[in-house]
């Protein structure tokens, strides 16, 4: 009797990707959670904007998640040929909790307002999540709408080219101490005309810190 044919070995490299995308994703909610732990324990009396390092901490948040995205789609486009903006089909796993607002295009947007959300199976933005928010007392973040983004943000977001040779953007925003400026960064898969707040060139697949609102 001929023996069953072995089931194929499992694909260990995209399977492996996957969980280093899981794992970046929920980093920086850890962080933000050790950080609210510690601003609560202190007694000291607080000012209407944060300090500096709390708001160093926060945007860890967004800048690990950028570059988790960055890889999710590196994967999706070795396993298709193709990019996708839809955070969903992407395995993006964005945990709830975020203060950032994510975008890779217009919209549809996924509202964290209530649980569980309503629009992740199509979204090209996810809300920041604004039922989290609404429990932090010193909390100054809110959902950022597109049309709230620079001109030079917006014109690059989403898709370009004709894949397989196409690339793929993305950009996170939040204001982190209740001002007229808003924290923008951006990362992408090719080169983009942007350059980060103090000057410095971008290149691909960086994180590129557009506005900065330490800079108020």
């Amino acid at each position: 009797m001929t023996p069953d044919p072995s089931p194929p070995a499992p694909d260990k490299g995209h399977s492996g990707k996957r969980l280093l995308v899981a794992g970046l994703v929920a980093l920086p909610f850890v962080l933000g959670a050790g950080w609210l732990l510690h601003a609560r324990s202190s007694e000291a009396p607080r000012s209407s904007s944060r300090p500096r390092d709390a708001k160093d901490t926060r945007f860890f948040e967004c800048k690990l998640a950028l570059q988790s995205w960055r890889i999710a789609q590196g994967t999706h486009h070795a396993e298709s040929d193709v990019y996708d903006p839809v955070f969903a089909k992407v395995d993006f796993p964005m945990q709830r909790g975020n203060r950032y607002t994510y975008f890779a295009g217009r919209g549809p947007v996924e509202l964290r307002d209530t649980t569980p959300s309503v629009g992740a199976d199509t979204a090209t933005v996810i809300g920041a999540d604004t039922e989290f928010l609404k429990q932090q007392k010193d909390s100054t973040e809110s959902l950022v709408s597109f049309e709230q983004l620079p001109p030079g943000v917006q014109a690059v977001l989403g898709m370009t080219g004709t894949c397989p040779q196409c690339q793929i953007s993305a950009a996170c925003a939040a204001n982190l101490d209740d001002d007229d400026t808003l924290d923008v960064w951006v990362i992408s898969t090719g080169p983009l005309p942007l350059n980060h707040a103090d000057g410095k060139p971008s290149e691909p697949d960086s994180v590129i810190h557009v506005v900065d609102d330490h800079l108020d």
